[in-house]
């Protein structure tokens, strides 16, 4: 064999042998069929289609006014064998993550993922009357091996066990009063505004899930309340509606 070709050959080889190592193995879930395994969801569809993320949150009472306790809820999914009876899970607090004091907080005594189910929500309630004004507070739940459920995509890079739950009792503007909202239905915000446009509409807090009829005909109401009572900003200017 040619001297030149063999050397070819030894140096490919040599390529190839070096490459190995440096391939990244990708770990792969593996489930018995005869065990149940639970995790967070971590996006859901909306109304419309789109996936909205669920195991992270942010509530401010300044934007759920007159309430006096908000529950989130966070979305549980099960793989694995298909329960035939309730399964109990449960959770503990990530203290070197949480900030939130017990008393701030609740969840349900018994955590139970109900039979026949793939999906179900553990709900987690705050206390306005615990938080001081202008107060924010972090809490972090996860997920622990119980003997009814093991952990489902229970990767530490890249974990399903965990979520989070940030809450405050600070007046700012909602996240749902974007440029549309501010434009077309609402106006420019203001806190008063915002107080008024609730008073305007029993019930009110939050356009998250509503349609642009719906939004409107709480704008349209909150117009003629304004007007009916002769309402102005803090400052005495026009409180103004831009809907017509």
């Amino acid at each position: 064999m040619n001297r030149n070709i063999f050397s070819l050959i030894i140096s490919f080889a040599f390529v190839a042998l070096a490459a190995i190592p440096s391939c990244k193995v990708q770990d792969i879930d593996v489930f018995s069929a005869e065990e149940s395994y639970v995790y967070f969801k971590r996006y859901i569809k909306d109304k419309e289609g789109k996936n909205v993320r669920v195991d992270t949150a942010m509530v401010s009472f300044s934007h759920h006014y007159g309430v006096t306790e908000y529950t989130q809820d966070y979305y549980l999914g099960l793989v694995g064998q298909l329960p035939t009876r309730d399964l109990e899970y449960k959770v503990e607090v990530v203290k070197d993550e949480t900030t939130a004091e017990s008393s701030q907080y609740s969840i349900p005594e018994k955590l139970i993922f109900r039979k026949g189910q793939t999906e179900d929500i553990l709900p987690v309630t705050i206390y306005k009357n615990k938080i001081q004004d202008g107060d924010e507070r972090v809490l972090v739940l996860r997920l622990v091996e119980t003997e009814d459920l093991k952990l489902a995509f229970n990767n530490p890079n890249d974990s399903y066990t965990d979520i989070k739950f940030r809450f405050n009792n600070k007046i700012s503007k909602p996240l749902w009063w974007d440029d549309t909202v501010t434009k077309i239905f609402f106006g420019e915000y203001s806190y008063k505004k915002y107080v008024t446009i609730i008073e305007a509409n029993p019930g009110f807090t939050s356009i998250e899930g509503m349609s642009s009829a719906e939004i409107r005909q709480i704008a349209i109401n909150a117009k003629e309340y304004i007007k009916k009572n002769s309402i102005t900003e803090d400052d005495g200017s026009a409180m103004e509606i831009p809907i017509y």
